[in-house]
């Protein structure tokens, strides 16, 4: 694992350093740093799996703040000795360099050991490319999603208020489908007038003449009998 490491820090800092030797230094401490992480990982028992408390604990403490002083102080005392840093920005610069160390650590480690155990479910691949026609068919305004601004492409499944399309075609809004599927059918409305009207017997008139007892039907369609 360590040439890799080794190569790796190479290829950044040697388009960087000021000349060969002290880009070999910093590899070096570049190099060092995670192999001496790693080190004191395995003599706590270290678990990859990540599932205590104390591993968790262990990176934090160990494989990042602790094993990254290393290449933070190899490297910042080879600046300042090869003349390409001042004596007096040696802390400022060790404090950046040893943190990006540490956060590289702290972000890319766990994301590592986690891929370690993950697996690709079978309908991945026709989930990407659904995903994929989707985005494009969005973006370049085309299918579905013809004639529609931004906002209608990525929020609202239809238009925002009812009118027509490119073509002419008369297109419903979200009210009206709405109003459409919560509506009651004909034969439940005509069950509950049923229900709420029950069928009397009819009384004799009074003297007056008017009729006896009617049930008056709240139904909107249709309008009480005049007596």
């Amino acid at each position: 694992m360590w040439p890799g490491i080794a190569l790796g820090a190479l290829a950044v800092n040697a388009p960087l350093g000021p000349s060969f030797f002290p880009v070999l230094a910093i590899v070096i401490g570049n190099t060092l740093a995670p192999v001496c992480a790693y080190l004191l990982l395995r003599r706590v028992g270290f678990r990859i799996a990540l599932d205590r408390l104390q591993d968790a604990l262990a990176l934090v403490f160990l494989g990042a703040l602790a094993g990254m002083v290393i290449s933070a102080t190899i490297g910042t005392t080879v600046l300042v000795a090869s003349e390409a840093l001042s004596a007096h920005d040696f802390w400022p610069t060790w404090s950046v360099w040893w943190t990006g160390d540490a956060m590289g650590v702290l972000v890319i480690a766990p994301l590592l050991l986690a891929a370690r155990t993950v697996r690709r479910p079978r309908a991945a691949p026709c989930a990407l490319i659904s995903s994929v026609a989707a985005i494009y068919a969005g973006a370049a305004g085309v299918g579905p999603f013809s004639g529609h601004d931004l906002l209608a492409k990525m929020v609202i499944p239809v238009p925002a208020l009812a009118g027509t399309d490119e073509a002419g075609t008369e297109v419903a809004s979200p009210t009206s489908v709405a109003d459409a599927q919560t509506s009651p059918p004909p034969w439940q409305v005509a069950a509950l007038s049923v229900v709420a009207c029950p069928m009397e017997t009819p009384e004799a008139p009074d003297n007056s003449g008017a009729s006896g007892s009617m049930c008056t039907r709240q139904d909107s369609n249709l309008q009480p009998s005049d007596p």
